[in-house]
């Protein structure tokens, strides 16, 4: 299975570029939401951490993306710095988002989505 972490964030990327090897993932490593949907294929069986806020194309282009173009495969878990509002996390869920968790993100959590 492929993971795919997206956030612009060159901090946190390089920090998940170190999990990633630490875990022996099979990852690739986005800086924006754009460049991910242009790594990604349709028939790939992936998992996806994903940042909501990022420039070129934001987490809820990605989901929208994604919703619209049939990516069965795929399990988006969005990355969260803090709490959203109610009315933001049934957007995000009615777009195909999977689960939500906390950054910074630990190999247990990373490992969790892996089953």
């Amino acid at each position: 299975m492929r993971v795919y972490f997206v956030d612009d964030d060159e901090t946190t990327l390089f920090l998940y570029q170190l999990l990633g090897k630490k875990m022996e993932l099979d990852a690739s490593y986005c800086k924006n939401g754009e460049e991910f949907i242009n790594t990604i294929k349709v028939e790939e069986k992936a998992v996806v951490f994903l940042d909501l806020n990022m420039p070129v194309l934001d987490g809820k282009g990605v989901l929208k993306h994604l919703q619209d173009n049939g990516f069965p495969n795929c399990r988006v878990v969005l990355m969260m710095g803090g709490e959203l509002p109610s009315d933001v996390t049934a957007e995000i869920k009615a777009l195909g988002c999977n689960d939500f968790c906390k950054k910074p993100l630990k190999a247990e959590d990373v490992s969790s989505y892996l089953n």
